[in-house]
C-alpha cells in the first residue's frame, strides 16, 4: 500500500465550498484504478487546512495516475486555495 497526504491551506472565509469540493475530488479518486480509498480531513489544529488522504495499491498505480480528476475539479477548488504541500509514504 502506498499514501498520499495532501495538507492543502485555504481561505477561511471560503473553507466551506473548500471542503464541499474536496469532497467530490475524493469520490471521484475512488473510481482511480489502484486508487483504494480518498478522504478528506478538515484539521482541528489548524483552521485553515484541510487534508487529502489517499490509499493506493502501489506506487506504480500512483505513478500510473494521469490527474483528469483533477483537472475535473480544479476550477471548484482553486478559488479557496492558498498552497500545499505533499507527503508520501509507504505502508
Amino acid at each position: 500500500m502506498f499514501v498520499v497526504i495532501i495538507k492543502n491551506k485555504v481561505r477561511l472565509e471560503g473553507k466551506e465550498d473548500y471542503l464541499k469540493a474536496s469532497k467530490l475530488f475524493a469520490e471521484d479518486m475512488k473510481n482511480v484504478e489502484g486508487c483504494c480509498d480518498a478522504l478528506v480531513l478538515d484539521s482541528i489544529d489548524e483552521n485553515d487546512v484541510v487534508v487529502n488522504l489517499e490509499l493506493w495499491n502501489s506506487k506504480e498505480d500512483f505513478d500510473r495516475y494521469d490527474g483528469s480528476v483533477f483537472m475535473k475539479h480544479k476550477s471548484n477548488l482553486k478559488p479557496n486555495f492558498l498552497g500545499n504541500t505533499t507527503e508520501l509514504y509507504n505502508l
